[in-house]
């Protein structure tokens, strides 16, 4: 029961943050802006939170992280993408006033702290530093890369005024364009077209 009760007030908090996002922005939001409008105390909050910014951490984890890590662990890259899509799709206004923030703790920043782990361990079977015949070019920056090229089209994306169906088309042609070159082979893209 008690489990259930602090499940049930995280995701008020969680709520309560994405409707303020929506609503005012992210750079002006505060704890105690995201507890008023939850009606618990910052303690309250600090059970859960380091701070709004572990909130962002935390939510895309749950909600993108856990239906993308498998298909990158598996390496189907692109479907890890359409994923990301999907779940952002869901709730484009809030992801798209949480891309504005730029710098420390971004949602790029994020998502890079969040899947380059499971991107390199997907990569550990490439050396990419012999295939370019240069130790300066290897996984890491393949899978900033990869990171990277998720990041963009999703920016990309969230900027198109696109209804659901073709937002997610658009953004996976978009991702389809970018990931021609060399790095779709490393990552052993297995593509079901």
């Amino acid at each position: 029961m008690a489990q259930e009760w602090r499940n049930d007030t995280r995701d008020k908090l969680v709520s309560s943050f994405k409707q303020l996002v929506i609503g005012r922005g992210f750079d002006k939001l505060t704890v105690r802006d995201i507890t008023d409008a939850t009606g618990v105390s910052r303690s309250t909050f600090y059970l859960y939170f380091k701070d709004k910014y572990d909130v962002i951490e935390y939510i895309f984890n749950r909600e993108i992280g856990a239906a993308a890590r498998p298909l990158i662990g598996m390496g189907y890259m692109r479907e890890a993408f359409l994923r990301f899509i999907v779940q952002m799709q869901a709730e484009k206004q809030f992801y798209r006033r949480l891309y504005a923030v730029t710098g420390q703790n971004s949602l790029q920043e994020v998502l890079s702290k969040v899947f380059m782990e499971d991107v390199l361990r997907r990569m550990e079977t490439h050396d990419v530093a012999a295939w370019a015949g240069t130790p300066l070019i290897n996984n890491e920056l393949a899978a900033e890369y990869l990171l990277n090229t998720f990041h963009f089209v999703i920016a990309w994306w969230l900027r198109q005024d696109l209804d659901d169906e073709s937002g997610i088309s658009v953004a996976m042609k978009a991702y389809d364009l970018v990931m021609s070159g060399a790095v779709s082979r490393l990552s052993d893209d297995k593509r079901t077209d």
